[in-house]
């Protein structure tokens, strides 16, 4: 799991976030850089709870920025295309499961929780995902969806993504004209005299400059994260193909349609169609 799943995970019960219970492996390298086996990613309540203070920071400062009506990239999430969840109605009626054709959050979360530890489990988490839209970068105020967040900045990364960086820029302006947060603006008038301030830094683009790096950022990680997936999916079929030809491994039938079944590797979360 993610640093954002692993949040939703640890904060499922407020809000009616949305939980996704899906596994992830760590794959294990050798000298050489090629992958010699996986193991379970360590998902302990310690891991979950850092990630509810990481996301309890985000709302902060986001919610901060919007009271000085500074503009601020921020990590959106839209509500997902209305009518566009066949493949989850599908996983939900082999379940024994029924789900409307615009479901709310709250009904999503229901059809997670009522599955959650059963054998259907993993397939219909994973269609309940596919519904979902993809998060963005953005000053947009629309809120984060899975979340249930209205305001989420996404800025406690350890400054591996730039929008990160421009979050960190605008809080480090936002100290200095408070003495580190010691004199926080209380009255309106104060807060619109220090984001007027704001606004004049170099460091708090406008919002123009901010959708458009906010594109430009959604853009390069979309094709780092497919890129990360194509490799982690190569070097899994190379060790398969090198060292396990004719071996047995569970597996978890994730999707079905008239060619055959979709099935999931547990050990390596690696996904294959099994022809009728």
């Amino acid at each position: 799991m993610n640093g954002c799943a692993r949040a939703i995970e640890g904060r499922r019960h407020r809000q009616g976030m949305i939980s996704l219970d899906l596994p992830d492996v760590n794959l294990i390298f050798d000298e050489d850089g090629k992958v010699v086996d996986a193991e379970q990613e360590d998902d302990a309540y310690t891991h979950k709870l850092i990630e509810m203070f990481m996301v309890e920071a985000n709302e902060a400062i986001a919610r901060l920025f919007e009271k000085l009506n500074v503009p601020l990239i921020r990590r959106i999430h839209p509500d997902p295309v209305p009518g566009d969840i066949e493949h989850l109605q599908k996983a939900a009626t082999i379940a024994g499961f029924k789900i409307p054709k615009s479901p709310s959050r709250e009904e999503m979360q229901g059809l997670l929780d009522a599955t959650r530890g059963t054998p259907a489990a993993r397939a219909v988490h994973m269609a309940v995902l596919r519904t979902l839209t993809k998060a963005e970068y953005s000053p947009a105020h629309i809120g984060h969806f899975a979340l249930a967040s209205q305001a989420y900045a996404h800025f406690t990364s350890p400054i591996r993504r730039y929008p990160d960086l421009t979050v960190h820029r605008a809080l480090a302006e936002s100290l200095a004209l408070t003495k580190n947060g010691t004199e926080v603006p209380r009255e309106d008038d104060e807060k619109a005299r220090m984001g007027a301030k704001l606004k004049g830094k170099r460091n708090c683009p406008d919002e123009a400059a901010l959708q458009q790096i906010g594109r430009h950022c959604t853009s390069t990680e979309q094709n780092a994260t497919d890129a990360e997936r194509e490799l982690r999916q190569l070097l899994v079929l190379q060790l398969l193909a090198e060292k396990h030809i004719g071996d047995e491994f569970d597996a978890v039938v994730t999707g079905v349609n008239p060619r055959g079944v979709f099935v999931q590797l547990d050990k390596f979360l690696c996904d294959g169609m099994l022809k009728k």
